[in-house]
């Protein structure tokens, strides 16, 4: 899964009607965020991806319970 695909996955899950872990004021902000993120990284050159979007990437990490690609391979 690539870092865009990570990011616009966490918005889903934010955006799906049965979501209790967040709070509902929250959660389409964060979903807007999220895919600005992975819109900005389209643009970006893929060995920055980690970088531009390390705080987006760790948020979507927790809401989809995964880790970094580096790190699920060493696992």
């Amino acid at each position: 899964m690539t870092p865009q695909e990570e990011l616009r996955a966490a918005a889903r899950v934010l955006r799906e009607p049965d979501q209790k872990h967040v709070a509902p004021a929250l959660a389409e902000p964060l979903a807007v965020w999220l895919e600005q993120a992975a819109d900005r990284l389209n643009a970006a050159h893929q060995t920055w991806h980690e970088h531009l979007a390390a705080q987006p990437l760790a948020v979507a990490r927790a809401i989809n319970h995964t880790a970094p690609a580096e790190e699920a391979t060493h696992a």
